[in-house]
């Protein structure tokens, strides 16, 4: 059995290996050992933008596959998997903690004499059948066919609430008193601010994604900026912390690049983890209290 190794590391994009080529068993066994799994543990937990757990896979031509990475120090998790079946587990360093009694070595050999499949019990896959036969890789999100008015629909009841409370405290001649005034304003007229940014940051915008070659390609009025993941400083998804009503629909990604150019993509374009999911780029998610675009 032809077998053939890939590996990924703490820095690579979530769909992104380095492949090595075929290995016959004493190489394998020899990559995985100065394989730097400590090394890489420590750069993925230090590590701001998300990660790749450091990560082998051993391959052949007919689908099956052993997939080896580590979470911690204390030892290493495998997964076998075929075109229908697979098998999971964890081999810790600490002899009296393995339940498996094999090493990860023992476990490549066994991979390689083709002979797990006999010594496992594997479990069936869960195939997800698609109604959909083409796949379209291309995807456009554009600001302009938008229309989140329901988002400020949510702050016209508590904009009436507070009117309301305004003619009664004129009525009985202004018991509240401005604080009053200043702090039950922050309810509605936060809001009305943000939803006022996102519209005017999201006029005229349109995102093109490459999700085959991943490739996006942001457009606003008669400026385009082409971005491929490489080109990324960072990547940051900035969504409220709290559950406030009148805030909680309003979440943006942005884009910092090498070459010193930033973008907005507010979610009156394209929910953030929309970008996300078909971009794949390395990213960071930031909890605000208040999401106001970036400066």
């Amino acid at each position: 059995m032809e077998i053939k190794c890939k590996f990924q590391k703490t820095e690579f994009f979530e769909d992104q290996f380095e492949e090595i080529g075929q290995l016959n068993y004493n190489q394998a066994i020899e990559f995985y050992s100065t394989f730097q799994f400590s090394e890489e543990l420590n750069k993925y937990y230090n590590r701001g933008l998300t990660s790749c757990f450091p990560k082998i896979v051993f391959y052949s031509e007919n689908e099956k596959s052993l997939t080896i990475w580590a979470e911690n120090n204390e030892g290493i998790f495998f997964r076998y998997e075929n075109n229908f079946q697979f098998f999971e587990s964890y081999v810790s360093f600490d002899i009296n903690q393995n339940k498996l009694e094999l090493n990860i070595i023992e476990i490549i050999r066994i991979f390689y004499n083709n002979e797990i499949e006999s010594i496992f019990n594997l479990k069936k896959k869960v195939i997800e059948h698609s109604i959909d036969t083409q796949i379209d890789n291309l995807l456009i999100f554009d600001g302009q066919k938008i229309k989140p008015l329901k988002k400020l629909l949510k702050t016209i009841p508590f904009l009436i609430l507070w009117i309301g409370f305004v003619f009664y405290d004129i009525y009985n001649e202004y018991i509240f008193g401005i604080y009053f005034y200043l702090i039950s304003s922050l309810v509605w007229l936060t809001s009305i601010i943000i939803y006022i940014s996102y519209f005017f940051n999201s006029k005229n915008v349109k995102v093109t994604i490459d999700a085959k070659n991943k490739i996006l390609v942001y457009e606003k009025n008669k400026n385009k900026i082409t971005v491929n993941r490489e080109d990324i400083h960072n990547c940051e998804i900035n969504i409220p912390n709290n559950k406030a009503f009148t805030l909680s629909d309003y979440s943006y990604v942005w884009f910092v690049l090498k070459d010193g150019k930033r973008f907005v993509i507010n979610n009156f374009v394209a929910e953030p983890y929309d970008i996300i999911n078909n971009f794949k780029p390395n990213y960071k998610v930031t909890k605000v209290g208040f999401p106001f675009l970036p400066l």
